[in-house]
C-alpha cells in the first residue's frame, strides 16, 4: 500500500513539473513574440532586392530596414538594431581565380570558424568586428558576388539566414558578363599590364576624384579619391607621374584616410612634388599619373593599375 502511493505521488510530481515546463516554455516564446523576435519561419515575409548594374538578386526578411545607395550602386546594406545583411558583387577585374578569392575574403574576418567550400561557391562561419558572420562567396570567372549575414539568432534565425544565402541568384546571361580586362590598341600591348585600367574600366575597385583625366596640373599634386582596401598594403599604394615620352618625373604614395583592411571603399590622399619636364616645350604637355595597386606578391597577375592623363601648366 505505502508503495502504491510512492508511486502515485512521484507520477504526480512528474506530471506538475511537466506542466511548469510547458507552461515556462510557452510564457518565454510569448514574450519573444510580442517583442518582434519570432523563429516562426513560415510567418516571415521576404523583400527581393535586384541590382540591375551586375545582375543579381536576394531575399531579405522584410524587417530589414534598406541603407543608402552607395554612390558605385555595388548592392546594398538592410539591418534591423545589431544584425544586418550585406550584399554587392564587383568584376573580377583581376582575372582572380575562385582560391585567391577566397583566400582574400578569408583575410577580412576577424576569425574563421568553420566553412563549407564548393568548385565555385563557398561559404564562411566567424567573427568580424567582434559579431558573428555567416559569408557566402558566389564565383564567376568575370565576376564576383558576396553576401554578409552579420549578428546572432536574436532577428535573424539559422534557417533564415540560410535562405537568405542560399537566395543569391544572378540575373544576367554567362554572355552578358563584363569583360575583365578593357580592350587595348595594338600601340598599347607592349605595356598591357599598367595599361590594362581606364579610370571607368576601375571603378569597380578604385576612384580617382583628383586629378580629373586631361585636368592640367602643377607642382605640388593634390591627389585624393576611394579605393577597395585590396588595391592597399599596409594603407599605401605608389604613384607615379610619368612625362609624355614615359620617364618617371616623380614617385611617392597615396595612403588610405580610414582603416583599409576591408572589402568597402575607403578614401586616399597623397601629394606629389615634381619639376616641369625639360621637354615640355611652351604648351601643356601631355603626361600620365599612374596609381598603382600595392602588389607584396611581386606576382605580375596581381598587377593593377590606373592611369589619369594630365597635362603640365605652362
Amino acid at each position: 500500500m505505502r508503495r502504491t502511493i510512492t508511486i502515485i505521488l512521484a507520477i504526480g510530481f512528474l506530471v506538475l513539473a511537466g506542466a511548469i515546463f510547458v507552461y515556462s516554455d510557452f510564457g518565454s516564446q510569448e514574450a519573444g513574440n510580442a517583442n518582434g523576435h519570432t523563429h516562426d519561419d513560415t510567418a516571415i515575409l521576404w523583400q527581393t532586392y535586384e541590382n540591375e548594374r551586375f545582375g543579381y538578386r536576394i531575399e531579405v526578411p522584410s524587417t530589414f530596414q534598406t541603407e543608402s545607395k552607395p554612390t558605385n550602386d555595388d548592392g546594398r546594406t538592410f539591418a534591423i538594431s545589431s544584425s544586418s545583411v550585406r550584399v554587392f558583387a564587383r568584376n573580377n577585374t583581376d582575372n582572380s581565380s575562385f582560391n585567391e578569392v577566397l583566400s582574400q575574403e578569408t583575410r577580412n574576418l576577424k576569425s574563421l570558424n568553420d566553412a563549407n567550400v564548393g568548385s565555385t561557391t563557398a561559404t564562411l562561419f566567424g567573427k568580424k568586428q567582434n559579431a558573428p558572420v555567416a559569408k557566402k562567396i558566389i564565383y564567376r570567372p568575370g565576376k564576383i558576388g558576396v553576401v554578409e549575414v552579420t549578428g546572432n539568432s536574436e532577428y535573424i534565425s539559422s534557417s533564415s539566414r540560410a535562405h537568405v544565402l542560399d537566395s543569391f541568384a544572378w540575373t544576367d546571361s554567362p554572355e552578358a558578363m563584363p569583360t575583365s580586362t578593357p580592350a587595348t590598341s595594338s600601340s598599347d600591348q607592349a605595356d598591357q599590364r599598367s595599361i590594362r585600367y581606364t579610370p571607368e574600366a576601375a571603378k569597380d575597385v578604385i576612384s580617382v576624384a583628383s586629378p580629373t583625366p586631361d585636368q592640367v596640373i602643377s607642382s605640388p599634386l593634390e591627389i585624393s579619391g576611394q579605393a577597395r582596401g585590396q588595391w592597399l598594403f599596409e594603407a599605401n599604394a605608389p604613384v607615379e607621374l610619368e612625362s609624355q615620352d614615359g620617364q618617371t618625373i616623380a614617385e611617392d604614395t597615396i595612403t588610405a584616410e580610414s582603416p583599409w583592411m576591408t572589402e568597402d571603399f575607403v578614401p586616399f590622399s597623397g601629394v606629389l612634388e615634381f619639376s616641369r619636364p625639360e621637354n615640355a616645350g611652351s604648351q601643356s604637355a601631355r603626361g600620365l599619373l599612374i596609381i598603382r595597386r600595392d602588389n607584396p606578391s611581386g606576382q605580375p597577375e596581381h598587377d593593377m593599375a590606373v592611369k589619369i592623363p594630365v597635362r603640365f601648366q605652362r
